[in-house]
């Protein structure tokens, strides 16, 4: 259900293929890398599509911090790493030490967002898939949500990740 509060939503990406085939393969990776808890929530629709229950038992997981990795265990899923700096570059510096020479990662991601977690993962010597199960986009509300709080109706605004700020900063357009 949307809240009045979001400014952006999660939609399926304009190109399913990529993101559908590698989590067609989830058996052939050695670990699942999730970024945040809407990729968690793509994950799982893309797994009910598939007639999954869950992931293989072999597969390691890795979540991006600590919210992530509570969206994922409220989902049942086992975790092997989850990030003390909840942040791309945090992530890579955890996991990159415990990757094996030529190991097999499936990153999960929006689609349209930068693969910096990817390329630093290929630059520690792993094989990485991107699957982008998701897109981010503006709400329904995001246009009246930046009208308020450029209005001063809201003591503070806060965004929790960066394409919430550029999505707000276009609904705001010429009033910001």
């Amino acid at each position: 259900e949307l809240q009045m509060s979001e400014t952006t939503v999660q939609v399926e990406p304009i190109d399913p293929r990529p993101g559908n085939d590698a989590t067609a393969r989830l058996a052939t990776y050695d670990w699942l890398v999730v970024t945040s808890g809407r990729g968690v929530s793509a994950l799982l629709r893309r797994l009910a599509a598939l007639g999954l229950t869950g992931l293989p038992p072999e597969l390691r997981v890795a979540a991006v911090g600590p919210s992530t990795a509570a969206t994922l265990a409220d989902a049942g899923t086992r975790l092997d790493l989850v990030a003390g700096d909840a942040s791309s570059d945090g992530l890579a510096a955890a996991l990159g030490p415990r990757l094996s020479a030529g190991a097999h990662v499936l990153v999960v991601r929006p689609e349209g967002a930068p693969g910096l977690l990817a390329s630093a993962l290929r630059a520690k010597g792993a094989t990485v898939d991107e699957a982008p199960l998701y897109r981010t986009v503006a709400s329904p509300f995001a246009s009246a949500l930046a009208d308020a709080a450029i209005g001063g109706e809201f003591a503070a605004v806060v965004f929790t990740a960066p394409s919430s700020l550029d999505l707000w900063l276009d609904a705001a357009g010429a009033r910001r």
